[in-house]
This record gives C-alpha cells, structure tokens and sequence, in this order.
C-alpha cells in the first residue's frame, strides 16, 4: 500500500488552514499582525503627503517647475478621455442586462438608444450625409456643468438664424444667463484660442486631447489665454452677448475629430 506523505506532523500548522485560525491566534500574535497594517497604512499616508507637500511648495515658488507638473498631470489625464465610435458592444451589453424579458425568458426587443444615451454618456452627431459623421459617440467621462445655473434656449439642431432668417444647423447649445455669470471649463485640458470674432464674439477653445475640443462664445470677458493649462470647473470667461448674440447667453460646442456633436447628453439634462 502506498503511503501518501507531505508534511510531517511538526511541519503541519493546523492554524494555517483553519478558518477559524484568527480567533484561535494569542492576544500578542493578533497585536503583532494589527501593528504591521497599521505601519503599512502610516507608510502609505505619509507618502501621500509628502506628494501632496511637494505639490503645494511648488505652487508656492511658481515658476516653471509648477507648470510643468501641473502641465504633465493635465496631460495624463486627457489620455483617459477617449470618445469612440464603436459602441454597437456597448449597447448590446445594455440591451442584455437592462431590457425586460419576455414569458419566455428571452430579451425583449426594443429602442434603448435614449436609456443607453443618459447611462454611458452617448453623443450624436449633426446630421449629414458622411456615414462616418452620422455615428454616434461614447465619450468615457461626463461633462461638468459650464454654468452653475441656466436655461437652455436653443438645441444642438437644425434652426432658423435669429439674423438672416435663414434654416441652418445650431452646431452648439444656447443657455442663456445673467451676464457676468462665470463659464466653467467641462473637461480638463489646454487653451488653444482665445480670441473675438465678428459670430462668435469673445470666445475660448479648449483641447481635451484625443481630438477632443470644447468651445465657449459670446463672452463678455474672457480670464485664460492660450497655452494655459485648465483643470476641469476652472473659470475661462464671464457670460455675455458678443458677436451675433440676441441676449445674454453661453454657446457651448463639443467637437470630436472636427466635427460637431450634441454636448446635452453628455451633461445629463441639468439645463432645460
């Protein structure tokens, strides 16, 4: 008969396997694991802080050095903004778990494009006659709100212009607010322009990275220049009515791949 050996008894811990090895553990052995967590847990503060110190003394001297972090974090995180076009996975992930089922426990077929839109933030394009522009998007982050509050007067689409009468395409959202109202950057990102011009008035583009931009017009004043770096909420400009502008306003545009997609829902209705 073959004798099947691993571990001699004195090799064998029965505490080792036993669930219930920590109950069975002596007050000076449950001290001793508590006292090494608690140092890891001190170790990992500490380095936290002396991150965050190095931080705040930088912005204290100023200069290049700050910038140049502060350039170098912004730049990161823009890499993790992605938008695509590939979201047919996406949905049908969506359909799986959230549609209803039928008696017979198959999934019930139906138009979740609106569900899905307010869930994984999906932007669509104008309409045209480029089969590559009419896909929608799937941006992997929201945008944040460029106004604390507002009304939203006019859509992302198709319009008559308040000046020549004429039917053209809104390439952006209006939301109108008291003028001076501060203007929020959505995402963070770089300032590429920050200029007047005789439709958009006083405007602001900023880079997102990944071919991403946002742009404000019709400001009053604007507070960046370009090459400034922004953080996401940082103040661009003040609400106005320049350029071609009937009231007090903000024209927000999202532009992916230079073309022009609706912003609302990536801002979850919280302008209506």
């Amino acid at each position: 008969m073959t004798e099947y050996r691993n571990y001699s008894e004195e090799q064998y811990d029965p505490a080792f396997w036993d669930e219930e090895s920590d109950e069975q553990q002596t007050p000076q052995e449950k001290k001793t694991r508590y006292l090494g967590t608690q140092l890891l847990l001190i170790i990992q503060i500490v380095l936290c802080a002396l991150v965050l110190l190095m931080t705040l003394g930088l912005k204290l001297i100023g200069g290049d050095w700050y910038e140049g972090f502060r350039s170098w974090y912004l730049t990161e995180v823009n890499k993790s903004i992605i938008a695509s076009d590939d979201i047919a996975q996406y949905q049908d992930a969506w359909n799986a778990i959230f549609s209803p089922k039928d008696r017979t426990g198959e999934t019930a077929e139906q138009d979740s494009s609106s569900e899905l839109g307010t869930a994984l933030q999906v932007s669509y394009p104008r309409a045209t006659t480029s089969e590559r522009s009419n896909k929608p998007v799937l941006l992997s982050v929201a945008l944040s709100a460029p106004l604390k509050s507002g009304a939203l007067t006019s859509e992302f689409a198709l319009r008559q212009d308040p000046f020549t009468k004429e039917e053209k395409w809104h390439h952006g959202l209006d939301i109108a607010s008291p003028e001076g109202s501060e203007i929020g950057c959505v995402l963070p990102g770089q300032v590429i322009e920050a200029q007047e011009s005789p439709s958009y008035g006083k405007y602001v583009i900023v880079d997102h990275g990944n071919e991403i931009q946002t742009l404000y017009a019709h400001c009053n004043e604007l507070l960046v220049k370009a090459g400034d770096s922004v953080s996401r909420g940082t103040v661009l400009a003040k609400v106005g009515q320049t350029g071609n502008a009937t009231g007090n306003h903000l024209h927000l545009e999202l532009r992916i791949n230079g073309e022009s997609y609706d912003p609302q829902p990536l801002l979850g209705g919280v302008y209506v």
